[in-house]
């Protein structure tokens, strides 16, 4: 095990000599998780390398980047930034590792044009201490002095607290960025029910405050299982146990059964696109994995619903196409947005004009009666200057008194939103 480590620490010092050589002048700096162990290829890893690599792309420019991986080793990232001055770079590095919450669990170090690493210890910093007392880091490794179970299960604990944290904060926020939106054309706001007369703000939010924590774990289950076949069938008791949270909140009302479900589905996505060290496109891939065999509700029911009566009569699939075909409307809704697009009200507004138009709902469907004035409610959301408030809110009014419901494109607004947010934090 030993000799495989020193040979795989002398392929990666290959490589970073070949990218210094490749990009004369320049600094390389290397990522890696800090965690002990035989196996250095955990879940804690790939998200700590994944993290802290958004981290340092923020911050400075990133002109080449190489992705390494063993067990022995765990992920491993390399990026070739412009040379301005290795000790300003290293101590930025330092900066990071003392004082971000995970920063104890990263090695951040930095190559030299000519090659040779530039050590904290040489810029005057202390050595880095270790997980669970004051002492020098390598003394406690040379001697020994720790259960490696305890070592484990510190580093797992304060990765899982942290992603926990991430995770609630991120669906919190985008979720009341869509709830606090106004004008939105019949759609819950914090002064009106708009056309949704058994629901209002305050219960709105008691029905998120109930299912975060379910939509939490399946971010969980997909980073733990990395793998998308199957993955949907065995976070099916997950969802249950959200919608029955929800309704226990909201006293039966349904505020977010379809949320539970789509944000629900790109949340274990995400997890497993983590696991794999993958760019955030392909959760869209993977969600069309876990949905594969859905359209055989359509066949298969017990219980004639509105959507199975949409797909008899018309064709429309909703929901289940939308997620069957890898949630196209969002990837659409995703092209108006670049990592420095203000979300004001404007904004979200088009994007929830995008999500109506390129979506198929049948509950709106349903509330419209016909599929002509269905389609003819689509080119009036498709017309609408979503700058002009004169013109937004006129329409808003109209649609309360017609009692339209875009209920599902709200969902799909959250879930646009958690995906880009969701790359501006994690890449």
């Amino acid at each position: 095990m030993h000799e495989e480590r020193l040979l795989i620490r002398e392929k990666r010092y290959k490589i970073i000599l070949k990218c210094l050589q490749a990009y004369i002048g320049h600094l390389v700096i290397v990522i890696k998780a800090n965690t002990p162990g035989d196996d250095k290829h955990t879940r804690e890893a790939r998200f700590l390398v994944r993290l802290f690599t958004n981290v340092l792309k923020q911050e400075m420019t990133v002109i080449h980047e190489e992705t390494l991986t063993s067990h022995q080793e765990g992920p491993c990232l390399l990026l070739v930034t412009p040379s301005w001055d290795a000790t300003t770079i290293k101590q930025a590095l330092v900066m990071i590792e003392d004082t971000h919450p995970l920063g104890r669990l990263i090695d951040l170090d930095v190559y030299q044009p000519d090659g040779t690493p530039l050590a904290r210890t040489s810029l005057g910093y202390a050595e880095r201490s270790c997980f669970l007392c004051e002492q020098p880091a390598h003394i406690c490794v040379r001697e020994q002095r720790h259960d490696m179970k305890d070592l484990v299960t510190f580093i797992h604990d304060k990765v899982h607290d942290d992603m926990q944290s991430r995770m609630t904060r991120l669906i919190d926020e985008v979720i009341m960025l869509e709830l606090d939106l106004e004008h939105k054309f019949g759609l819950v706001e914090r002064q009106t029910s708009g056309a949704h007369h058994d629901m209002n703000h305050a219960l709105m939010i008691k029905a998120k405050d109930a299912i975060i924590p379910h939509l939490v774990n399946a971010f969980l289950i997909g980073l733990e299982r990395g793998d998308p076949e199957g993955l949907l069938e065995r976070a099916r008791s997950l969802g249950i146990a959200a919608e029955q949270a929800m309704l226990t909140a909201t006293a039966g009302v349904n505020c977010y059964k379809g949320l539970i479900f789509v944000l629900g589905l790109v949340l274990l996505a995400t997890g497993v696109v983590i696991h794999r060290q993958e760019d955030m496109s392909m959760s869209f891939s993977h969600i069309k994995t876990m949905t594969k065999d859905i359209l055989h509700e359509f066949d298969d029911h017990a219980e004639t619903t509105s959507g199975i009566e949409a797909f008899e009569q018309y064709g429309i699939r909703g929901v289940r196409g939308e997620v069957h075909d890898g949630l196209p409307s969002v990837t659409k809704a995703l092209s108006l947005l670049e990592p420095d697009t203000q979300l004001d009200d404007v904004m979200l507004r088009k994007l929830l004009q995008v999500l109506i138009v390129e979506s198929e709902d049948t509950v709106l469907l349903k509330r419209a009666g016909s599929l002509r004035e269905y389609q003819l409610i689509k080119d009036e959301i498709a017309a609408l200057d979503m700058s002009d408030l004169t013109m937004v809110k006129h329409y808003t009014r109209s649609a309360v008194q017609r009692g339209l419901s875009f209920g599902g494109s709200a969902d799909l607004l959250v879930a646009t939103l958690f995906i880009h947010r969701f790359k501006l934090m994690m890449g």
